[in-house]
């Protein structure tokens, strides 16, 4: 995958250790458990986006210009089109469960950006929305020698050859290693599944 993904793997937890030492004894494919742990972790990563980065702490809230360009016009964080939200795919196998988005992007807003540069792919300038700055009147020199000025208001559109943007916040979208509650939520599916076998 181009993007993110997350495996599930039981490094350091005791009573889950345990429980799946039992399993491997007893049963002779784990498929069914790892899909049950992929949607579980995908189940995560969903109420993660619900509550906007609630189960990491929060997200950092939007700027006022990322609001400003918002295609939907909605505020809610990672979540202009819903397509980085849907983009995560549940797999499994007899080996491992996994969780993941292909969306190359994702892994910026995961691990968040340094400042870079945005410029035009073709030969027209950038067009985008600003949010503050009414009336401030920015001046330039091109290579050229000639002086230009731009005049930005607020709520109306701004051309320019290039962006200088401050960077992307981190802003986690998928849980950790021992996340403690997606750990209660592989314990108490493990457990059931176990029962169930012994059944």
């Amino acid at each position: 995958m181009a993007g993110i993904s997350i495996k599930t793997e039981v490094k350091g937890i005791p009573q889950l250790t345990r429980v799946l030492n039992v399993l491997t004894r007893k049963i002779q494919s784990r498929t069914d458990l790892n899909a049950r742990w992929a949607v579980l972790t995908l189940n995560w990563i969903n109420r993660n986006f619900a509550t906007e980065g609630g189960m990491v702490g929060g997200w950092k809230p939007l700027s006022p210009n990322t609001l400003a360009a918002r295609r939907s016009g909605a505020g809610r964080i990672l979540q202009d089109t819903g397509r980085l939200r849907a983009s995560f795919i549940p797999r499994w196998n007899d080996k491992q469960a996994s969780v993941g988005s292909a969306i190359s992007y994702s892994r910026f807003h995961e691990e968040g950006t340094g400042p870079y540069t945005i410029k035009p792919k073709g030969n027209y300038p950038l067009r985008f929305k600003v949010a503050q700055g009414a009336g401030v009147v920015k001046t330039k020199i091109l290579k050229s020698g000639k002086k230009i000025s731009l005049t930005t208001f607020k709520g109306e559109y701004v051309f320019a050859r290039e962006v200088h943007h401050p960077g992307l916040p981190q802003r986690r979208m998928l849980p950790q290693q021992g996340d403690p509650v997606l750990m209660r939520d592989l314990l108490r599916a493990s457990v059931e599944y176990l029962k169930k076998t012994e059944a």
